[in-house]
C-alpha cells in the first residue's frame, strides 16, 4: 500500500509538472507549426495519463477506486461532448479528437488576430541587422493600401530597422497592391540579378521567424528602388 502511495505521489508530481509545462507553453510560446502542436498534445497526454495513474493508485478501497474511475470517465465523456465524438469511443480517441479540436480553434483565433512582431522576434532581427545596416543603408517598406493590419506590421519592420541603425520608412505604393498579394515579400527590380541587400533582408527577417519571399516587381512599382520590402494582406489558409 505504501509503495502504491509513493508511486501515486510520483505520478501526481509528473502530472502537475507536465500540466504546468503545457499551461506555460500555451501562454508564453503557443505552438505555431505542426511539429510543435504534436509535441504540445503529446506532453498534455502524458500529464493526463499520469493523472489517471495517480488517481487509480491513490484509491484507498475498491469502492473508492470505482468512484474515482467513474469520475474520470465522466470527465472524459464531457470531453467527448466538447469534441463532438461518440462518448462510447475509446479514451485515446476522445483525447485525440479533443486535442484536434483545440488546435483547430487555436488556428481560427490566430487567423483573426492581427500580425505584429513580438519583442523576442525584434531582438533577434536587430541582432542580425545591426552589423548589416552599413551595407543595407536604406530599406524601403510598403504595405497594402487600405489594409491597416498590414500597415501596422509594416510599421513594426520600419521601427526594427531604424532601431538597428538602418534608414527605413513606410511608403504606400502607387499603384496599390492587389488583394492577391499576401504575406511578406521582397520585391526586386531585376530578378535575374537579385541585389545583395535583398539577401541580407531575407537573412534578417528569417532570424525572427518571418522568412520573406523574393519576387519580381513591375517597372512602375517603386521605380528607382532596386528592392522594397512588401507587406501584403494576411495569408488565408
Amino acid at each position: 500500500m505504501k509503495r502504491n502511495m509513493n508511486i501515486s505521489i510520483t505520478l501526481a508530481i509528473i502530472a502537475g509538472g507536465f500540466g504546468a509545462a503545457v499551461a506555460l507553453w500555451g501562454v508564453v510560446a503557443p505552438p505555431s507549426n505542426l511539429e510543435q502542436k504534436v509535441a504540445f498534445v503529446f506532453v498534455g497526454g502524458i500529464g493526463i495519463l499520469a493523472l489517471i495513474g495517480s488517481t487509480i493508485l491513490s484509491a484507498s478501497s475498491q469502492n473508492d477506486l470505482i468512484q474515482q474511475v467513474s469520475g474520470l470517465r465522466t470527465d472524459v465523456q464531457g470531453l467527448a461532448k466538447l469534441s463532438e465524438i461518440s462518448p462510447n469511443a475509446g479514451t485515446d480517441q476522445i483525447l485525440a479528437a479533443t486535442a484536434a479540436k483545440l488546435i483547430k480553434q487555436d488556428k481560427k483565433i490566430r487567423e483573426l488576430q492581427p500580425r505584429r512582431l513580438l519583442p523576442d522576434q525584434i531582438a533577434k532581427m536587430i541582432a542580425v541587422a545591426r552589423p548589416l545596416c552599413p551595407q543595407l543603408k536604406k530599406v524601403p517598406v510598403t504595405a497594402a493600401n487600405g489594409n491597416q493590419e498590414a500597415q501596422a506590421l509594416a510599421s513594426d519592420f520600419v521601427k526594427m530597422f531604424t532601431d538597428a541603425g538602418c534608414e527605413s520608412d513606410l511608403d504606400l505604393p502607387t499603384p496599390g497592391l492587389t488583394p492577391d498579394v499576401q504575406g511578406i515579400k521582397i520585391g526586386v527590380r531585376d530578378f535575374a540579378n537579385i541585389p545583395v541587400q535583398a539577401r541580407l533582408i531575407e537573412r534578417i527577417l528569417s532570424a525572427g521567424d518571418e522568412p520573406p519571399q523574393i519576387v519580381p516587381v513591375k517597372a512602375d512599382f517603386f521605380p528607382g528602388e532596386p528592392f522594397v520590402l512588401v507587406i501584403g494582406a494576411k495569408p488565408t489558409q
